[in-house]
């Protein structure tokens, strides 16, 4: 049987540590830990990493009590902390911590804790055919052959992929016209997972790119290394989850 981690990316007490981010993060602890008997039928071992507080003790009581106790918490505070930065080396930054636990699976599930799991169908879905699989961030609906074109499976290079025209070269990353990974929940092959830890400078992230007019995305980052590396893959239409698209506000809520 394959040996899969469900890697739960949390920063707790980042920048933008509010009371409505706890409730954020309540909810999605709900949402993910009521399947830990699923998890663990299947073989896919939990584990919490976050670089925004060294002990336990540092979370707040109301997420702390949600941990099941078979789940492996890492935790390290950086005095220097990429995310500040740039939210893409954050996530780096957390992928590092990981990589000696990761290094023993054959797939990851990632997932950011402040999202909601409406159901784990993507999960299901995974264990009857393991492949890596990504869902869309944004999409184009104004094109014709969209559907054709973005859902499926693929391999490396794939020429019914249309990166250009997805984002690749796209000088402001920010525009919502161009396409790009949602990298909030996605599994992913995990020797080639590794190799993209390993590949990418926190230090290169946190400076500003050329080719992207500005800081690095995570969701082109991720969608360009897939295309151009990894030897095959899913696109799936939904991913279904729930977002908060504001620290601030519990009514802005975004479905995918």
């Amino acid at each position: 049987m394959l040996k899969t981690i469900l890697h739960i990316d949390s920063c707790i007490k980042s920048k933008d540590y509010n009371t409505l981010r706890i409730q954020q993060y309540v909810e999605s602890c709900n949402s993910i830990f009521k399947y830990m008997d699923f998890f663990k039928k299947n073989n896919i071992d939990v584990v919490l990493i976050d670089n925004s507080i060294s002990l336990i003790d540092e979370m707040p009581n109301e997420i702390r009590c949600l941990i099941p106790t078979s789940v492996n918490i890492i935790l390290k505070k950086n005095d220097f902390n990429y995310g500040y930065i740039n939210k893409t080396a954050g996530v780096f930054e957390h992928w590092k911590l990981g990589r000696e636990i990761f290094k023993n699976y054959d797939y990851i599930i990632h997932f950011e804790l402040r999202l909601t799991l409406l159901n784990i169908d993507i999960i299901e879905d995974f264990i009857q055919n393991p492949i890596s699989m990504f869902g869309w961030h944004t999409r184009r609906q104004n094109i014709k052959t969209i559907e054709i074109n973005e859902l499926g499976f693929f391999k490396k290079n794939d020429t019914r992929f249309k990166i250009n025209e997805y984002g690749k070269d796209n000088r402001n990353y920010r525009d919502k016209k161009f396409n790009d990974f949602h990298t909030g929940l996605f599994i992913c092959l995990m020797n080639e997972f590794i190799k993209l830890v390993d590949n990418t400078d926190l230090n290169i992230l946190i400076k500003p790119s050329l080719q992207f007019g500005g800081m690095i995305s995570l969701e082109k980052l991720l969608m360009c290394y897939v295309y151009y590396c990894l030897p095959e893959f899913k696109m799936v239409e939904k991913l279904n989850i729930k977002r908060y698209s504001s620290y601030y506000n519990m009514n802005n809520i975004e479905i995918y």
